[in-house]
């Protein structure tokens, strides 16, 4: 992700992924992160996030998962997911 920060001001957030875009990132398996509010002013402070969850599917049957974020504080116009992806495995029962 890329964080627009600006000093004296904390900026936090939350991703997880969802199986539909409405998920809220405040539950289990979401990631929390922050830039402390003491760090000097940057229009582009590059993060690294990894999340992970759990889901129970059927074989054969398509599904979509989503990469939802949240902005706690600190949200800015230029706070952006950039260079995302998500991997999925299926572990047959």
């Amino acid at each position: 992700m890329r964080i627009n920060h600006a000093v004296g001001a904390e900026d936090r957030w939350l991703i997880t992924i969802g199986d539909t875009a409405a998920n809220c990132p405040q539950a289990d398996y979401s990631w929390l992160d922050s830039v402390a509010a003491g760090v000097p002013t940057q229009a582009q402070v590059w993060v690294s996030a990894f999340s992970q969850n759990v889901f129970p599917v059927t074989g054969g049957v398509t599904y979509s998962f989503y990469l939802n974020g949240y902005m706690v504080t600190g949200a800015d116009a230029n706070d952006v997911f950039i260079y995302a992806n998500v991997i999925a495995v299926f572990y047959p029962s």
